[in-house]
């Protein structure tokens, strides 16, 4: 029933895909989350974006609805939505913090971060990252968000998150990739300057990686 209902919506029949979703029995509730999640993504995708973020919203399940609101979010980047997948990412984050466990809400945050650097939501990345309340899980998303920038060539804002990680050894590691990356890229001078603040921060990182170094 789930390829059934992302098939309707895929097609443009939404409200039937919607209904479909929904009428998915109770007891296979994970099934039924899934299939509106889906659904959603393939409504923001065509278009329907105020009907996709009404559909996320519905699942109760505090995970799942931060989830689902996050791959529309991403969805209505790629559109060009920004204003639109702006609000829905900070959607998608008070639904995470939400969740009463911290170590399941910071692994959801953790998701939502890095989903939301890929998918081009930079600043509510970072404000993803930055709300996780658990000080190693937060080190490690920024250093997550930070990789997934520098991989989206986003390099200006991946200096800025990596540093801003307070642990040394995080804030190293990551400026060393994002060097790394600026010389495949023949940023030359912007890689030196990585290595520079790596190695005022972290010189064992930085002699860790020598063929690094010696490319610049």
């Amino acid at each position: 029933m789930v390829q059934v209902a992302v098939a309707l919506a895929t097609a443009g029949q939404h409200e039937q895909a919607e209904t479909l979703a929904c009428s998915i029995a109770d007891p296979d509730w994970l099934a039924r989350a899934r299939a509106v999640v889906q659904v959603a993504v393939a409504l923001a995708t065509a278009g329907q974006h105020e009907q996709a973020e009404t559909l996320a919203c519905s699942i109760t399940n505090p995970d799942l609805q931060a989830r689902a609101l996050t791959e529309v979010a991403v969805a209505l980047m790629a559109q060009g939505e920004h204003k639109h997948a702006g609000r829905v990412a900070d959607e998608a984050g008070a639904a995470a913090r939400s969740i009463t466990d911290q170590d399941w809400q910071a692994r959801t945050l953790t998701a939502i971060a890095r989903a939301l650097a890929v998918g081009g939501q930079h600043e509510q990345a970072a404000t993803a990252a930055r709300s996780i309340t658990d000080q190693d899980w937060q080190e490690h998303t920024l250093a997550q968000v930070a990789d997934a920038l520098t991989v989206a060539g986003q390099h200006e804002q991946a200096e800025t998150v990596a540093r801003s990680i307070a642990d040394p050894d995080y804030r190293a590691q990551a400026l060393i990739e994002l060097a790394a990356t600026l010389v495949v890229a023949g940023q030359m001078a912007s890689a030196r300057h990585c290595v520079a603040l790596a190695w005022i921060i972290g010189p064992l990182t930085v002699c860790g990686v020598p063929e690094l170094v010696q490319s610049i």
